[in-house]
């Protein structure tokens, strides 16, 4: 028999977040955080946001493509609550 999961939910799931030193600072000072990601050999979309990050496991910044903004603390209040619900993410 096949387990149910409810929409949106995973199950039989690991994730692990490593959050920087950058990114408590803006929890701490209740700022928004950029969600990025490198942008590698892909193109530039128009109108697209570039900063560049020091990526996991790197030493030099990359140039990464800004995808939006939250506010860090809601963030972090999300990851602390999905901890403290089913263990995961790991931190």
């Amino acid at each position: 028999m096949q387990a149910k999961c409810a929409a949106g939910v995973l199950s039989h799931f690991n994730l692990s977040v490593l959050i920087s030193d950058d990114f408590m600072r803006a929890v701490e000072a209740d700022e928004a955080w950029q969600l990025v990601f490198p942008l590698g050999t892909h193109p530039v979309p128009v109108g697209g946001e570039l900063c560049e990050r020091v990526w996991s496991g790197g030493t030099a910044p990359q140039l990464c493509l800004v995808h939006g903004r939250i506010p860090a603390l809601g963030l972090w209040d999300r990851i602390v609550q999905a901890q403290y619900a089913s263990a995961e993410p790991g931190v």
